[in-house]
């Protein structure tokens, strides 16, 4: 009893520190914002009858309202007005909305304007609902909500198993049906009363934000997401519309992948790719190294000897993705799920013991905050593992989020083949000259560089008698390198508006917001990420900010 009571106080107390560093954060990010309050106001006047409404939210990174607030003078240049939708609660993130003039729809007094039920027919529909398909295959103008809900579910609870036929599952995923529909009638009132053209979101597959998400691809209006990267002073720009609306951020449209591929390929790119795997693999960024603290390069040989694997043995590696996180967006998966796409590739693997397998856990494990909060200290891929296959032999090793201390740079070169679904660490293995076998499709499959089996029999097949599967030629594995060379360092956005900085009493940067986003005030950068920014955010012809690209080719 009296730990309990311990444990408590130390709880209280380290949250009072953490919301008193937090408003530190706040008011030097305010301080450094001056200079840019006084660039809103030269806009304010004078703007066209549109809207453009960022979509804030439950779970809402703090870095994302640094990030935003800012970045949203590029739409005041433009004439927009300007809106978040966001909860009340979250007054840390709505005092920095309050910096811009920017107009506040909170979620609580939408819940309670439109807090009346959904049509008995609509209700019926979903009541009809029974199996995994029946949900996956729900669509409510032409949206898909079913998907939207088994993947709330899937995050929510920390699995990549849903079994549907279970009542709390099925009870779960059919309240999150009724809030989505309730969102998307709600979303399309919105828009239409603040007049709302442009939406500017994070989240596009989760929650109520799938729901506003899809409501936008549907009532046509531009479509902004920004999604985060290895670098912690860039970020990614997507134009998103119902041609695109499931397109992959760590993806390169063809065209643009087209005229890529048509530069000249010369020593300065090489070199520039490979710094970028020295850099994402080493101590430079914060965002990319908490995935592999404290490891360390090794030769191939040395590895060999330290798994004792001969010589003439090839070696394979399953890319485990984060089983529960993202189901369903992106393009089309050979399996039903992540889950059973790694259960079934074990399976497979214990099969075909001419080669040595590992099965890498997803290093993100080691800063998610999952593994102890809803999975209790064990690694969902080895829960789920155990569960379906139970010991496996000894040709199939394990290795855990932390890399066993290895770079996962080694791993890559160490490793024949790559298996994945769509991970990033198969490009990277590509672009290594690696062979790689994709589960799915929707990132970089299909242009050239990896194996793409057709279906679940020829992908169990390829697995079965991988050490067949020939080596890349080296056509292939130049255009692997053009790819990851546009990905990689052409696709991020460097926001040079910003200096970045560990926030007040963060010592190791883990989570997304142990850095802060300050407005900086150098004459040199002054504007020109905001500018850059209001240049392309009405040509929605241009899906990426790629530099060096010519977006006229980018259809």
């Amino acid at each position: 009893m009296i730990t309990k009571i311990k444990r408590k106080i130390i709880y209280i107390i380290s949250l009072i520190k953490k919301n008193i560093n937090s408003l530190k954060d706040y008011r030097k990010y305010a301080k450094n914002f001056a200079i840019y309050i006084e660039e809103a106001k030269k806009n304010i006047s004078g703007r066209e009858n549109k809207s453009l409404l960022i979509v804030s939210g439950r779970g809402m990174n703090i870095s994302w309202a640094q990030i935003w607030t800012l970045i949203s003078l590029s739409a005041l240049k433009k004439g927009y007005k300007l809106f978040v939708l966001t909860y009340k609660k979250d007054t840390l993130l709505n005092k920095y909305y309050s910096l811009m003039p920017i107009q506040k729809i909170y979620y609580e007094d939408l819940n309670k304007e439109f807090d009346t039920d959904l049509p008995t027919n609509t209700i019926a529909s979903i009541q009809k609902l029974q199996s995994f398909e029946d949900y996956k295959c729900f669509y409510y103008n032409k949206s898909p909500l079913g998907q939207i809900a088994l993947s709330t579910y899937s995050r929510h609870i920390g699995t990549g198993l849903i079994e549907i036929e279970k009542d709390e599952v099925k009870t779960f995923v059919n309240k999150w049906l009724v809030i989505l529909i309730k969102y998307m009638i709600i979303s399309d009132i919105i828009f239409k009363r603040h007049n709302i053209k442009a939406l500017l979101t994070a989240e596009v597959f989760l929650e109520e934000y799938g729901a506003i998400y899809y409501s936008a691809i549907t009532a046509g209006l531009n479509v902004i997401r920004t999604t985060g990267t290895v670098r912690d002073d860039a970020i990614l720009f997507l134009h998103l519309s119902n041609k695109n609306d499931r397109f992959h951020q760590g993806s390169i449209p063809k065209s643009s992948f087209e005229y890529t591929q048509s530069l000249v390929w010369s020593e300065k790119q090489d070199k520039e790719l490979s710094q970028n795997f020295i850099d994402r693999y080493g101590n430079k960024w914060h965002r990319s190294k908490r995935n592999q603290p404290n490891t360390f390069m090794l030769p191939i040989e040395e590895m060999r000897k330290r798994y004792n694997i001969p010589e003439n043995k090839k070696v394979s590696i399953i890319y485990s993705h984060i089983l529960y996180d993202s189901l369903f967006f992106f393009g089309t998966d050979l399996f039903a799920s992540y889950a059973e796409w790694l259960i079934e590739s074990v399976k497979a693997a214990c099969e075909n013991n001419n080669v040595e397998w590992f099965v890498k856990v997803h290093p993100s494990n080691l800063w998610r905050g999952e593994l102890n909060s809803m999975l209790n200290g064990k690694y969902e891929e080895v829960r789920l593992i155990e569960s379906a296959i139970g010991t496996l032999p000894p040709h199939i090793r394990i290795i855990p989020a932390d890399n066993d201390g290895i770079s996962p740079y080694s791993w890559f070169q160490f490793a024949d083949y790559g298996i994945t679904v769509r991970g990033t660490s198969g490009l990277e293995m590509a672009a290594l000259g690696q062979t790689v076998i994709c589960a799915g499709t929707g990132r970089y499959e299909g242009n050239g560089f990896t194996v793409d089996p057709k279906n679940k029999e020829e992908y169990i097949s390829i697995l079965k008698n991988i050490q067949e599967v020939p080596k890349l030629t080296d056509t292939q594995k130049l255009l692997a390198k053009k790819y990851a060379h546009t990905l990689f360092i052409r696709k991020p956005f460097h926001l040079t508006s910003f200096t970045l900085e560990p926030r007040y009493g963060v010592k190791t940067i883990k989570a997304s917001d142990d850095i802060i986003y300050l407005p900086n005030n150098s004459k040199k950068t002054f504007m020109t990420d905001i500018n850059i920014i209001a240049e392309w955010l009405e040509k929605t012809d241009r899906i990426d900010l790629l530099e060096g690209v010519d977006y006229a080719l980018e259809k």
